[in-house]
């Protein structure tokens, strides 16, 4: 994205998250079909409370509007 610095934090979070082992939250994911379709845990669980807690954000209000507002949480959430 072009609007986020090669350098920001969120780049090196995404990064690492990226060499976790995710298979740990898959287990908990339901698989029988019903309801809408699950976010990606490493973008929702890892990434993205990892990165709220970086910068401080702790209410998970404020992480909600963070991902309409803030393009930072915009690329973890893509868009």
């Amino acid at each position: 994205m072009d609007r986020l610095p090669e350098d920001h934090l969120m780049w090196s979070v995404l990064g690492a998250v990226d060499q976790m082992n995710p298979d740990r939250f898959y287990g908990a994911y339901r698989a029988n079909g019903r309801g809408r379709a699950a976010y990606d845990p490493r973008m929702v669980v890892v990434a993205l409370l990892l990165s709220a807690y970086c910068v401080g954000v702790r209410s998970s209000r404020q992480i909600e509007r963070a991902c309409r507002g803030d393009v930072a949480f915009m690329v973890i959430c893509a868009m």
